[in-house]
């Protein structure tokens, strides 16, 4: 009885034994293939210590490397972003291309496949692409081997090296298929690129400024992801929507919010370098028109808060007027007294706690506000609070500051760019508005008449008055 015992727990020792032994196989087998099939003994630390020296130095195409170290060095590029980026810091890429033409190895031809597809959206934004292409490009034109990785790669080297939504098509949509047939992995940026076809997809399925969260917040993740044609996600997401826009001539308030977190306001010099490229690359004429379309709703918004928070019927003309040359809008800034703040909505009260150009605020008085219009040919400065309408050749103030003081903008009248003044007098007469119209119908080449600008109110008492007039006479 005890020699059965005895014989069981060794049999259950050997076998705890075994499988420990085999899940540590698996573990070396796992770290190995994620090494990249190479193991990282000292003679593969001794190679990228040398090339990383050789960096510092300056990378010569002459410099002296084994064949084993070119793939060692290729292997942890491939595989480590902090190598691959210390070749990028230094512009040394090009010279490394040139330095490896030599060694023709079928193992290192698959290490810069791997490079390739890795950092597919990094070398494209640091414009370093086009060096690695030539040479992948030149290795599938003359392999004349057995291997069928690099023969599949050859069959499909147009697509391999072209569009992305073309080598989805090539194979049905089926991403699993490309995957396999170039061992891409779920984290390389090519596979990553590919899979931002999905998420546009369902942005083309979307309606006309439909406020779909789940694709907004996929695509805002995913935003610095290149994507096709020199453009990152989030740039190509920004120009479909605004051509969309410009196409249909209406507002897209939900697609302008989204386009606001996605890439930031174009109006403000304040942001970062980055963003304003991004906005560059989307094209100056989608550019401009997303500018004017915030520029009207910000004045819209700012007259409408000013118009049904206060009693004063005055900024109810103010708002009649001003919205028929809403069109003619280029770019605003609005510049809050104290008091209007509290006249404003919270959205709005947001945006003038951003660091944005388009918002400033006024200081000296509590309760006198101002906004400055751009309608091209000719600048409007107009003051709340029986203020004064002045117009300007150019631009008389420095749209970048956040601040500015009473007196500051009480100057300005005197310069030189300044061409009209016009005082807020007997709105209910329609005084001071048929006197702003003949400058603004001169200077902006329209012909709008005291009928458009009317109130409702009065345009009632109007037609009222008219229908007795008539039955009278």
């Amino acid at each position: 009885m005890t020699n059965i015992t005895y014989s069981n727990i060794e049999f259950e020792d050997n076998l705890f034994k075994n499988l420990n032994l085999s899940i540590i196989k698996s573990q070396q087998r796992i770290a190995y293939i994620a090494d990249g099939g190479v193991n990282k003994g000292q003679v593969y630390q001794r190679a990228i210590k040398k090339f990383k020296d050789e960096l510092e130095k300056g990378l010569s195409e002459n410099s002296l490397f084994s064949w084993q170290e070119i793939l060692y060095i290729t292997n942890e590029l491939a595989t480590s972003r902090h190598l691959f980026n210390t070749l990028m810091e230094y512009e040394e890429l090009e010279t490394f291309i040139l330095l490896i033409k030599k060694y023709k190895k079928l193992s290192i031809y698959k290490k810069l496949f791997n490079i390739y597809f890795n950092y597919y959206s990094t070398l494209n934004k640091e414009g370093a692409m086009t060096v690695l292409k030539m040479y992948l490009k030149s290795i599938l034109r003359s392999y004349n081997g057995k291997n069928r990785y690099i023969n599949n790669l050859a069959t499909i080297k147009e697509h391999v090296f072209g569009k992305l939504p073309e080598l989805l098509e090539h194979y049905g949509n089926d991403f699993e298929a490309v995957k396999v047939d170039m061992k891409l992995q779920d984290n390389f940026e090519f596979s990553k690129a590919l899979l931002n076809l999905k998420i546009i997809q369902a942005l083309k399925a979307l309606q006309y400024d439909e406020n779909n969260q789940d694709v907004f917040s996929t695509i805002i993740e995913r935003k610095e992801m290149f994507f096709d044609d020199g453009l990152t996600l989030k740039e190509y997401v920004a120009k479909y929507l605004i051509a969309i826009a410009i196409k249909e001539k209406s507002p897209f308030p939900n697609w302008q919010i989204f386009i606001l977190k996605l890439i930031g306001d174009p109006r403000s010099t304040a942001m970062h370098s980055v963003t304003m490229r991004s906005w560059d690359i989307i094209g100056e004429d989608k550019k401009s028109f997303f500018i004017k379309t915030l520029s009207k709703d910000d004045l819209k918004l700012f007259l409408e808060a000013l118009s049904d928070s206060v009693s004063d019927t005055n900024y109810h003309y103010r708002k009649a007027f001003w919205m028929q040359f809403l069109e003619k809008v280029v770019f605003t800034k609005i510049i809050l007294a104290q008091d209007g703040m509290h006249t404003l909505s919270d959205t709005m009260q947001k945006k003038f706690k951003e660091n944005n150009d388009s918002y400033g605020r006024l200081r000296g008085l509590q309760h006198q506000s101002a906004v400055y219009i751009d309608f091209g040919t000719i600048k409007i400065i107009e003051f709340t609070h029986s203020g004064q309408v002045r117009g300007y050749s150019k631009c008389p103030i420095n749209l970048h500051k956040k601040h500015y003081s009473k007196q500051e903008l009480d100057d300005l009248q005197y310069g030189n760019l300044h061409l009209f003044s016009v005082k807020h007098a007997s709105p209910r007469t329609y005084t001071w508005q048929e006197n702003l119209l003949e400058y603004l119908n001169q200077y902006l080449k329209m012909n709008i008449t005291k009928n458009d600008i009317e109130i409702p109110e009065d345009k009632m008492k109007r037609e009222v008055y008219n229908k007795h007039r008539k039955g009278y006479f």
